[in-house]
């Protein structure tokens, strides 16, 4: 079932403003679990609410048992029972559902107490696919973080895959899904279960597991082949849902789902990549199991239908509050093309201090700002809300996260650390060449600056 839903339901063309207030609620639920990604059980364990009142979830975990095996008449712990007693141990996570999506709408021109069910239909439409879409990028946004932190933390690569120079990447989703075989020691985690996970890759990639050349189509099996030809999944049994939340098929026991081009940007703004681009470049997708994500999402139990305070018309109230936390990273095993940077890693060689890097909403990041000027073997470059400022020389202005430390890491780069607020000292600039300055706020939001190089002295 694709996720358009309407108010059939109401026979009369118009309805009044009580019965909006039922219907729009009911509908915004039903809207929301349909256009989901990933679902309760499969990539997350999440359960929906009607409180909003509550800012953080408790979730908790009983501690796997660490007792030892031991043999009866040893001399060492031999006797008829165990010298002591293991106790039941627990952890407790908070899981903050604090992202909010709850600006009014406003519907013009109505006749008093009555609205227009076509109307009230498609803005019900709207914001279910704007909060379906917000949710879909910061479930996104957060397992890659996640990942990504934790190669920060460990100083080597966790559960990160790469699509190399000729490799299928049939093969590498494989290699990624057995990573989750190998559980998590540190959590007590000796498999992660294979029930619950699920893959979500961009949907450019969906030809390359599909064609014959490198995909399942290059398996052999007419018959199969046929079928799955036709139906265009990725396996004979199955039938796509890519409107609905993006399944396209089974590989290696797990379902597939696509994320369209529009989640990975919406999943950049929640990393701090406003400029948008970046996970379309570096990230294929994810296997992931449901054990170690949790989301929440409490809606209210009514949306209110007031008068529009500006004109004639009536304004929706609509309330949605949502949160997503991976508890362990090596619940996620992600796929990357060739080459892919950790742009949180790269960050924190250079600028050691100073910045939480986290999955925070975009309306709520503070994006810092620059201004930068060119003299002779020098320039100054001033940003507001910075914790820290990288610059690097190109040919050309450089606005996205991949391309600067494209430019950044090549070894014959002129390129380093701004002085914020005064001159920085640069013998190797070139006139007619731009100067591009990335500027990064305490919540690791990034923005770009740059500038043509001014004639050398």
């Amino acid at each position: 079932m694709a996720n358009e839903q309407t108010l059939t339901n109401i026979g009369a063309p118009h309805i009044n403003s009580l019965a909006a207030r039922r219907i729009l609620a009911n509908q915004i639920l039903e809207n929301l679990y349909q256009g989901l990604i990933e679902k309760d059980g499969k990539g997350v364990t999440q359960r929906f609410s009607d409180d909003v009142s509550g800012a953080e979830i408790r979730v908790v975990r009983i501690k796997p048992l660490t007792q030892e095996a031991r043999e009866l008449g040893a001399t060492l712990n031999g006797g008829n029972y165990y010298g002591s007693t293991a106790q039941s141990e627990s952890v407790e996570y908070g899981l903050k559902v604090l992202f909010t999506l709850d600006q009014p709408i406003d519907i013009f021109r109505v006749s008093q107490d009555m609205l227009p069910v076509d109307l009230l239909a498609a803005q019900t439409k709207n914001y279910t696919d704007l909060v379906n879409l917000n949710i879909n990028a910061a479930t996104f946004a957060e397992k890659i973080q996640s990942v990504w932190n934790a190669e920060i933390v460990s100083a080597t690569s966790v559960n990160i895959s790469e699509l190399d120079s000729g490799e299928k990447l049939v093969d590498v989703f494989i290699e990624a899904n057995s990573k989750l075989d190998d559980g998590d020691e540190d959590n007590g985690v000796s498999m992660f279960p294979s029930e619950d996970r699920i893959a979500v890759i961009q949907a450019a990639y969906r030809s390359t597991l599909y064609s014959s050349a490198s995909g399942v189509l290059s398996l052999g099996g007419a018959n199969f082949g046929y079928d799955i030809l036709r139906k265009g999944s990725l396996d004979a049994g199955s039938e796509p849902r890519k409107l609905e939340d993006g399944f396209i098929g089974i590989i290696d026991n797990v379902p597939v789902h696509v994320a369209s081009s529009l989640v990975l940007k919406t999943a950049d703004a929640y990393l701090g990549f406003k400029s948008g681009g970046f996970l379309k470049d570096a990230v294929i997708g994810y296997v992931s199991s449901g054990m170690a994500t949790s989301r929440g999402v409490a809606s209210s139990p009514e949306v209110k239908v007031i008068d529009a305070p500006d004109g004639q018309g009536v304004r929706l109230q609509p309330l949605v509050r949502f949160g997503v936390e991976t508890f362990y990273p090596k619940s996620v095993a992600l796929i990357q093309k060739d080459g892919a940077i950790n742009p949180f890693e790269e960050i924190d060689k250079l600028i050691t201090t100073g910045i939480t890097y986290g999955v925070v909403p975009p309306a709520s990041r503070v994006v810092p700002s620059m201004t930068l000027t060119t003299a002779a073997n020098a320039f100054t470059v001033t940003g507001t809300s910075c914790v820290g400022i990288l610059y690097v020389q190109a040919d050309a202005e450089i606005t996205s996260l991949n391309a600067f430390f494209t430019a950044y890491l090549t070894p014959s780069s002129v390129s380093g650390v701004a002085t914020d607020g005064s001159a920085t000292t640069e013998t190797d600039l070139i006139a007619d060449k731009y100067l591009t300055c990335l500027g990064v706020a305490a919540d690791g939001t990034i923005a770009f600056k740059s500038a043509k190089v001014a004639a050398q002295s």
